[in-house]
């Protein structure tokens, strides 16, 4: 059993190739949402991650956008 409450709360990390796939899109686009500053990622070292989680929120956040910019 692991009592440190840092890990339980851990999420892995995906790579570009990975999150792109979930959203559908070619990773060098989204690299670009990510280097325009209009997309949430992670730097470690050299290389962008993203959080399965980030990718929902962000998702969510445009699908409101478009909402609110139709009504």
């Amino acid at each position: 059993m692991n009592t440190n409450p840092c890990l339980n709360n851990f999420e892995p990390l995906l790579e570009p190739r990975e999150a792109a796939k979930l959203l559908n899109v070619h990773h060098v686009t989204l690299l670009r949402l990510v280097r325009a500053g209009t997309f949430p990622a992670v730097r470690v070292g050299k290389l962008w991650r993203f959080r399965a989680t980030d990718l929902n929120a962000w998702v969510t956040s445009q699908m409101a956008s478009q909402n609110r910019r139709s009504k």
